[in-house]
C-alpha cells in the first residue's frame, strides 16, 4: 500500500482503554480518545487469510498519514460509529500507519489482539 498517493479523506477516532482494579477488586476501564485523518482502504488478501487462520476477519485498512504521529499503540479505533479491534498495526516505509481492524464483540478483552507491536519497514 505504500507506493499509493493518499488523500485522508475520513476521520478516525484512536481509542487507547486502560484496565485498573479498584479498591473494591472490580475492573474499571478508562477510555482516552484521539482523532486522525486516514485513508480507508481494502485489506490484503495475505493479511486476510493470516487473521482468519487466528480467528480474526479483518474489515479494511486505515492508513494514516504518519506512524509516528497519528499512532500512539491504540488498541481500538472506532469509524462511522462502529468500532473496530486494530488487529495488526504495519509502519510502511513511506511512514505511513496502516492499522487493519476487525469488528469488537461486546464486553471482550483485548488482551488478544495482534497490535501489541508495530511490524514492518522502517
Amino acid at each position: 500500500m505504500a507506493d499509493r498517493e493518499y488523500t485522508f479523506p475520513e476521520e478516525v477516532k484512536l481509542i487507547s482503554v486502560t484496565e485498573t482494579t479498584s479498591g473494591t477488586g472490580d475492573t474499571v476501564q478508562t477510555e482516552q480518545y484521539s482523532m486522525s485523518y486516514a485513508e480507508i482502504v481494502s485489506p490484503y488478501m495475505r493479511e486476510t487469510y493470516e487473521a482468519m487462520a487466528q480467528g480474526l476477519k479483518p474489515e479494511f485498512v486505515a492508513v494514516l498519514p504518519s506512524c509516528y504521529d497519528d499512532y500512539h499503540g491504540e488498541r481500538q479505533l472506532e469509524y462511522q460509529g462502529c468500532r473496530y479491534n486494530i488487529i495488526r498495526v504495519y509502519r510502511a516505509n513511506d511512514g505511513t500507519c496502516e492499522l487493519t481492524v476487525s469488528r469488537t464483540k461486546a464486553n471482550v478483552s483485548n488482551a488478544g489482539t495482534l497490535a501489541s507491536g508495530l511490524s514492518g519497514g522502517v
